[in-house]
């Protein structure tokens, strides 16, 4: 088949390739509205005790902390992370925030744990990730007084980015989608001379 004999099957089957295209679209716009908007904003901390920052900040102010003392600090960090999980996902520590969007944790390993915050714009999200920081920390105190856990953010900060892809993107993506299809469905009645 020539060039001019595809473009002969395509405009007599013009109708297939609107009506999927525009149904493509339709699917992916429809889809785009379930995508979570805001902006997305993930730290990783780490789970110590005052001892062990201190320790690692000056070792003249801890020389009090005998080599079994910090051993003893350090495992009960770990046995920990996952009941910070725990309390950083509850619903009594997420409403306890007065923020918007949401909040999420998980453990990387053993005293690392990642926690993401989603908000409506870059700001909120940095400050909603400072807000679940320091209650967690005043959390911990107010559970356990005599507790020297809390939680410290480790590297760069980095910047929020979007929660979820461009609703733009989606549509075009979904008309592509669409065509294609609609190509495939002309090429198949066309063989099969439908």
């Amino acid at each position: 088949m020539e060039l001019r004999q595809y473009i002969a099957v395509i405009k007599k089957n013009i109708l297939i390739s609107v009506v999927a295209t525009v149904l493509g679209a339709v699917v992916a716009f429809y889809f785009s509205l379930n995508f979570q908007a805001g902006y997305k904003f993930e730290q990783t901390f780490f789970l110590s005790s005052l001892r062990e920052t201190s320790t690692l900040i000056s070792p003249q102010e801890t020389s009090a902390d005998t080599p079994q003392n910090s051993y003893y600090s350090l495992e009960k960090a770990r046995d920990f992370t996952d009941s910070a999980v725990a309390i950083l996902q509850s619903p009594d520590f997420t409403g306890s925030l007065d923020t918007k969007g949401s909040v999420a944790a998980r453990k990387l390993a053993p005293q690392v744990i990642k926690i993401t915050t989603i908000e409506g714009d870059r700001q909120s999200a940095k400050s909603a990730m400072g807000k679940v920081a320091s209650s967690f920390n005043a959390k911990i105190k107010e559970l356990q007084p005599s507790s020297t856990l809390q939680i410290n953010t480790i590297g760069k900060v980095p910047d929020p980015e979007p929660a979820g892809p461009s609703s733009k993107i989606v549509l075009a993506f979904g008309a592509a989608f669409g065509f294609v299809v609609s190509l495939i469905a002309i090429g198949l009645k066309t063989y099969f001379r439908l």
